[in-house]
């Protein structure tokens, strides 16, 4: 079995993919008796994959959670992606700590004691809010908040300096960026000239040559900037390309903390996180990207639920529109909510201390509009999700990506755009 073969475990049948990651398991942990896998199957496992097992200690069986990250289709194995997790406890991050973890790189694994009845992540609070309860996602709000509070505090108090950007490019966060980034990558894979979008209102399907040049009207704000632009844009500032003299601004970063990793408990109403896939010291500017776009535009857009609102796009010549009531889908209130939750305790504190150490915060928002907008283009293949029948999924994925680009188009992102510009 190679590596990429169990990353086909969410196309074929369950049984077989079950005995897949059975086997992935045996070779990534020999020394674990592990058995009764069973995968799940949730909206939130874009580039990941996750099993219920049991694990037998000290003659004792207990419930276990498996987890192994996904990158361009394969196990994504190779870059040490765990070895940082520790960072985040010693930095004062509330995090739920592996069982064990696997320091093999060729099978990269965490192995987590399973979640108990009173324990649910964050995704599927939201997930039950779209379907009208919304009691548990709000009775836990106060609680993430404390969680975000203290993930801001444990990033300004971990502060690096390095006078090279070379330590920014070294990040794990970094290279989770630019293995989608880099030549051959899914953004080449995804966005080849002729690969085609089924945007509603429109006649015909539309070619990416053609898509990437248009110019955006999005419920009726003009952006001025495409497609094409703002994935060129990327390449070069979270790549760090031709940034010699830059300096690194570091924080303590989990890299991947969007709600699918966060678990809550009713017991004692915490909240932690858990399966850092790129944990680490990363740049400030891309740190909390990804919670924050996971957590407000993107799940309201359809990238993991249908946000059961239509969205209609009309060309006329270089110009496409579309129209989109973001305010009416099911979770609007709480989505901006938690969004200005990270906005207040995580971005702000660390774009402050990095002023406070001589940065160029210009510079770093440009690097964290890039990052923000590759969560939309590049997390989920949006032409394959657009062809779903009888579904809005993916609908807004597109805009999305714009208006993080130009941090402008919900109430969230124009505050967090005034806000960086006072400092």
């Amino acid at each position: 079995m190679t590596t990429s073969t169990i990353s086909a475990g969410q196309s074929v049948d369950v049984a077989q993919a079950n005995l897949l990651f059975a086997e992935y398991v045996n070779r990534a942990q020999p020394e674990l008796i592990i058995s009764d896998i069973k995968i799940n199957q949730t909206a939130v496992a874009l580039n990941s994959i996750s099993a219920m097992a049991n694990l037998a200690i000290d003659n004792e069986i207990t419930p276990v959670f498996l987890k192994i990250h996904i990158e361009n289709g394969q196990v994504s194995s190779g870059n040490d992606e765990y070895k940082n997790s520790r960072i985040l406890a010693d930095s004062g991050w509330p995090i739920v700590l592996p069982l064990y973890e696997s320091d093999n790189q060729e099978y990269p694994l965490l192995v987590y004691r399973a979640f108990q009845k009173n324990e649910r992540v964050l995704f599927d609070q939201i997930q039950d809010s779209y379907e009208g309860d919304t009691a548990s996602l709000n009775q836990i709000l106060p609680k993430v908040d404390e969680f975000h509070n203290a993930a801001g505090k444990a990033q300004v108090s971990s502060l690096v300096v390095t006078d090279s950007v070379e330590a920014s490019r070294k990040a794990q966060l970094q290279i989770f960026f630019g293995r989608r980034l880099d030549v051959g990558s899914r953004a080449d894979q995804w966005f080849t000239s002729e690969r085609s979008f089924k945007l509603p209102g429109l006649d015909n399907p539309i070619e990416w040559n053609e898509l990437k040049r248009k110019n955006w009207v999005v419920n009726g704000e003009k952006y001025g900037v495409t497609l094409g632009d703002v994935l060129e844009i990327a390449r070069a500032e979270l790549l760090f390309k031709n940034q010699t003299g830059r300096k690194s601004y570091l924080v303590s970063a989990h890299g991947d903390d969007h709600p699918g990793n966060i678990v809550s408990s009713f017991e004692d109403n915490s909240a932690r996180v858990f399966d850092p896939a790129a944990a680490g010291l990363a740049p400030g500017s891309m740190a909390n990207a990804k919670a924050l776009a996971h957590t407000g535009l993107l799940p309201m857009s359809g990238m993991y639920y249908d946000p059961k609102i239509q969205a209609q796009y009309q060309l006329k010549g270089n110009d496409i529109s579309v129209e989109y009531g973001f305010a009416a889908t099911p979770v609007f209130k709480e989505h901006e909510a938690l969004a200005r939750q990270i906005i207040d305790s995580r971005f702000i504190p660390v774009f402050k201390s990095m002023k406070a150490a001589g940065a160029d915060i210009q510079s770093e928002f440009a690097t964290l509009k890039s990052a923000l907008a590759m969560c939309a283009l590049l997390t989920v293949d949006t032409a394959k999700l657009l062809e779903q029948p009888q579904t809005h999924k993916g609908i807004m994925l597109l805009p999305a990506t714009l208006m993080f680009s130009q941090l402008s188009g919900l109430p969230s992102l124009d505050y967090l755009k005034q806000e960086l510009a006072k400092i």
